[in-house]
């Protein structure tokens, strides 16, 4: 029974892995020149589209060892955020 729960928990993690690199995927081609069709697909599909670039506010941030990183400094190279939250 306990083999059981395990495997449903490993199904369950890959199944939202995989709806989260789908959504992932499909958020990406909501470029600036994405056709009208694959516009309304995202709406469909409840992705948010942008309708122009942003900028991002100014920010800094503690890294793992207590320093401060500030977006400006990053300026030209690609930053990746990663949020995560318990509920």
């Amino acid at each position: 029974m306990r083999h059981d729960l395990r495997l449903r928990t490993k199904v369950a993690r890959m199944l939202i892995a995989t709806l989260v690199l789908a959504g992932i995927l499909l958020a990406s081609a909501t470029l600036l020149e994405a056709d009208e069709e694959t516009r309304r697909l995202l709406q469909a599909l409840w992705v948010d589209t942008p309708t122009r670039p942003m900028l991002a506010p100014p920010f800094a941030l503690p890294d793992v060892n207590g320093a401060s990183i500030v977006l400006a400094d990053l300026k030209g190279q690609i930053v990746m955020l990663y949020f995560w939250t318990t509920w």
